[in-house]
């Protein structure tokens, strides 16, 4: 009797550590596959705020997601950040939280009815534009006089500090990838990956001056144009897919829906080509005002 009541506790052992190892395994390939399918539709840790970073989104569009054909334009608030040049790229988070510098080193927190939530000060002579990722943290680079101010800077949604990254020469506006990972250039040519926590993931040297923020596509492929007209297209992870001299200038890659991607030429034309780096087409200007191109 004792012998048959072991086996069949035994029994019900296996099975219950069976069933456990089932759950375990499908819990994981069930999270895989959902971050798998994020990472290919371009959404993974990307956040779903109105304007999350400078053009609005990855792909430098600058088309908001939102109708506001009925918005009649009548002033609702004003809000006063100091300094004498304010910011021309404010952000917004996803409960409507604007995200503005005031150019004398604070980084304003604003609520949708204009009251401000917080302030946080960098004792720095200028932010650079922000970006907020999925978990409503907000990244920005601070350029000051002060090597001890200077750096990327990670802010929770509360307005706390998370981590500073102590990094000089920053010379593009940053942008979060596919993979959530913060995405920078530099004056040196060398573009850089960060992890959200403050990490560096990968770096790639370029062959010129970075100024242009990268575009990203919905699979998560970066494209940047340097300071001679190179364009270089690259994996998440930081493997180098083509470089062809396409004569772009500093102005951001904007991509479409389709994939297409576009830029402005030296040869005073906007250039649109595939994503493998092939040209579609290019559209010559009549005596342009280059100023008013580099607004596009």
């Amino acid at each position: 009797m004792v012998i048959k009541r072991q086996i069949v506790t035994l029994k019900i052992k296996n099975r219950i550590f069976f069933f456990i190892l089932i759950s375990i395994i499908f819990i994981i390939i069930f999270s895989i596959n959902n971050v798998l399918g994020e990472i290919e539709n371009g959404t993974h840790f990307t956040s779903d705020a109105p304007w999350p970073v400078y053009r609005g989104n990855p792909q430098n569009t600058g088309l908001s997601k939102f109708n506001s054909r009925d918005n009649n334009g009548t002033l609702k608030w004003i809000v006063p950040i100091g300094g004498e040049f304010p910011s021309r790229y404010p952000i917004i988070g996803q409960d409507g939280t604007v995200y503005i510098d005031g150019r004398d080193g604070t980084l304003f927190a604003i609520n949708p009815n204009g009251s401000i939530k917080w302030k946080f000060n960098t004792s720095s002579l200028q932010l650079r534009p922000a970006v907020i990722d999925k978990n409503g943290t907000v990244y920005f680079y601070v350029l000051s006089s002060d090597l001890h101010n200077t750096g990327l800077y990670a802010i929770y949604f509360n307005g706390t500090l998370k981590w500073k990254l102590n990094i000089t020469g920053v010379s593009t506006k940053p942008i979060i990838d596919s993979l959530g990972n913060i995405i920078l250039g530099f004056q040196t040519g060398e573009l850089e990956s960060i992890y959200p926590n403050g990490s560096i993931y990968w770096v790639v040297k370029l062959n010129s001056f970075l100024e242009a923020s990268p575009a990203i596509d919905s699979k998560g492929m970066i494209y940047i144009g340097t300071h001679f007209g190179e364009t270089y297209s690259l994996f998440p992870n930081g493997t180098l897919n083509w470089s062809k001299l396409l004569s772009t200038t500093d102005s951001p890659i904007c991509i479409d829906r389709n994939g297409s991607l576009y830029a402005l030429s030296f040869s005073w034309s906007i250039r649109s080509f595939y994503p493998n780096g092939t040209v579609r087409w290019n559209y010559f200007f009549n005596n342009p005002d280059f100023d008013s191109l580099n607004t596009l």
